[in-house]
């Protein structure tokens, strides 16, 4: 019964622990662009996909308050495709 109990402080400790990396993470200013300040975790395409799905089927918003969303979507897309294709041809495709 004590090691449960030890075990369940210990996951709530790190629980908190992460929890307070992650508000750091969020909070951490990168640059901004057309009003919107882009943050640590904006750099990650599944971010603006969520945000887009949220407002879309949560809040009923339109293509045109999605747009700027959608646009970062396919940018940051095509730039981690356009880097693993490079990392590709380098490290695979060149004769030894």
């Amino acid at each position: 019964m004590t090691e449960f109990a030890s075990g369940i402080k210990v996951m709530q400790s790190w629980h908190g622990r992460r929890n307070r990396i992650e508000w750091v993470a969020k909070s951490i200013d990168l640059f901004a662009l057309g009003g919107y300040t882009f943050r640590l975790f904006d750099i990650i395409p599944q971010t603006h996909a969520v945000l887009v799905l949220n407002k879309v089927l949560s809040l009923g918003a339109g293509s045109g308050d999605v747009a700027f969303e959608l646009i970062a979507l396919v940018v940051l897309s095509a730039l981690y495709f356009a880097a693993g294709v490079w990392l590709f041809q380098r490290m695979h495709l060149r004769a030894p």
